[in-house]
């Protein structure tokens, strides 16, 4: 099988060559080839020529590739060997959920309709096509991101002079609106799960606002329950490749301390090693088995108590942090957000009581200032 990569050529059962072009030679004007053989399926085959391709610069010629060819041949690959170098080294710039994302979108939103479109052709107009096509205001985000990010990975690679997607407007951000619990309902919460196989994660959610794969990655010995000092430095997560254990969110290693009535909590309820969130063997619960157990439980809550994602006790977590300090930066530290804008946008929400304490505090100020005699 060939392409403008290189072929594969079939040596047995489950055996391939794979061989791309790297070059000429200056002497003989002949092309200078780089082999290697595979064995296993043809699709390992295809992406062992896809990395040989990649990691040898391999002389394609790019106002020749299509959208298709450029993605599956070398963005993808590309992704790949940085989780490989991640894995081995601890450093690079991609994890393998960043993978899932955006294969996702180039699979199922853009090279059905421009896969195949040469690259040297691609315009505005394609950018704005493949959004068109989405169904949902959260979908045409995705892809605006998606094609960003490859077409400007292209312009690095010398196949694009400029990233087409500069040149288009940006999908308007829906403001998501998630369900904040008040004072009340989160004690209504804590008594709720008490006793409960899930109470560990409903008090880590709302003392902490860890998210959920950070409270599966927890190890007993990661909290200290004199103190409540807790170190998050890694999540579980489901990938394409199954359960793995990743840097969390942002790739930011954070900090942060629990409040006491919730380290003298889990001092109960905690088992004495090992995971935070066991299964009956003891083995660490998995994201799904959390989701699950957690649904389940918010089921039997008493009618008239908003039942909220375990995700929204996180942004009930963040906005308790900024009703209690009053300081945007403590809720966006706490939270582990790289810029507080996001803590703004999608996590604190204004209600009554921060508008009654806004008001009352303005209410002492003016009558500290003004004379007496117009104080009713």
């Amino acid at each position: 099988m060939r392409s403008r990569l290189g072929y594969i050529r079939e040596l047995g059962p489950k055996h391939y060559e794979v061989s791309v072009v790297i070059g000429i030679n200056p002497k003989t004007g002949k092309q200078r080839r780089k082999h290697k053989t595979v064995r296993g399926s043809k699709k390992e085959a295809q992406r062992q020529l896809n990395l040989l391709a990649t990691m040898n610069n391999a002389s394609v010629e790019s106002t020749e590739l299509t959208v298709a060819e450029y993605a599956n041949n070398v963005y993808l690959p590309k992704i790949e060997k940085e989780i490989e170098r991640r894995a081995k080294t601890g450093k690079g710039k991609y994890k393998q959920t960043t993978y899932d994302y955006y294969e996702c979108q180039l699979r199922l939103h853009i090279i059905p309709f421009i896969g195949r479109v040469k690259m040297s052709d691609i315009k505005p107009r394609h950018i704005r096509l493949v959004e068109e096509q989405a169904e949902t205001q959260a979908a045409k985000i995705a892809v605006h991101k998606a094609m960003s990010a490859m077409f400007r990975e292209a312009t690095y690679d010398d196949i694009m002079e400029a990233n087409p997607v500069d040149a288009v407007r940006p999908p308007e951000h829906t403001d998501y609106e998630p369900v904040i619990l008040d004072a009340e309902d989160l004690s209504v919460y804590l008594w709720h799960f008490q006793d409960t196989r899930i109470e560990p994660v409903v008090l880590l959610a709302i003392g902490g606002a860890y998210r959920r794969g950070e409270i599966v990655a927890l190890d007993v010995d990661d909290i200290n329950l004199e103190t409540g000092w807790v170190t998050i430095d890694d999540e579980v997560v489901n990938s394409s490749v199954g359960v793995i254990t990743e840097a969390p969110k942002n790739n930011k290693k954070r900090r942060n301390r629990l409040p006491q009535f919730i380290t003298e909590r889990l001092k109960l309820v905690l088992p004495k090693s090992g995971p935070v969130m066991q299964t009956e063997s003891g083995e660490r619960m998995m994201p799904s088995g959390v989701r699950s157990l957690y649904n389940r439980t918010l089921k039997t809550l008493p009618e008239g108590v908003p039942r909220i994602p375990l995700k929204n006790l996180r942004h009930s977590s963040l906005t308790m942090v900024y009703d209690a300090t009053g300081n945007i930066e403590r809720s966006k530290d706490h939270g582990g957000h790289l810029d507080k804008a996001v803590t703004e946008r999608h996590y604190v929400r204004a209600h009554d009581d921060q508008e009654n304490a806004t008001a009352d505090a303005m209410d002492s100020y003016i009558r500290g200032i003004l004379p007496v005699q117009l104080i009713a």
